[in-house]
């Protein structure tokens, strides 16, 4: 897979036509689980990230953000808030409130799957989503921030 198919894999998150991002990210998970926490951790999730940060799309990095959420069923919460909660605390400060409201949703959802330490909680995310709900201009927004707020504490 890393050889022959990962860059084609990688490619088609990132490809313009939604259908192909979405089948893409629904595949994320049974790679990940096919592979394991190791290979994914040290394999995947650096070349996601990577292109993650190199996107200048919204779209591509609301497909990151579905895929991250996708490849944490297989990752500890030490590896989750290494390797996702950075890309979701700096997905809160985005430009654009669709890309805020994903990273909102996900951190519910790894809180619901007990994926967060309480550590990487209090330390990175309740201020970050406190700051969202109190500042964000995007209604939505600040809604989904509150909902956080209830379920992390």
């Amino acid at each position: 897979f890393q050889n022959k198919l990962q860059g084609l894999f990688l490619g088609f998150l990132a490809d313009s036509v939604h259908a192909v991002r979405l089948a893409a990210v629904d595949n994320v998970e049974p790679i990940a689980k096919a592979f394991g926490a190791t290979w994914t951790a040290e394999h995947f999730m650096p070349k996601l990230l990577e292109q993650n940060s190199a996107t200048q799309s919204y779209l591509n990095r609301l497909t990151s953000l579905h895929a991250l959420s996708k490849v944490s069923c297989v990752l500890s919460a030490d590896q989750v808030a290494q390797l996702v909660v950075p890309v979701l605390v700096e997905a809160m400060k985005d430009k654009v409130p669709n890309v805020k409201f994903c990273s909102c949703r996900i951190i519910k959802e790894l809180a619901d799957e007990k994926k967060l330490s309480s550590a990487s909680i209090s330390s990175k995310l309740k201020p970050a989503v406190t700051e969202l709900r109190s500042q964000d201009a995007d209604g939505d927004v600040q809604v989904e921030a509150r909902r956080v707020l209830e379920v992390i504490g």
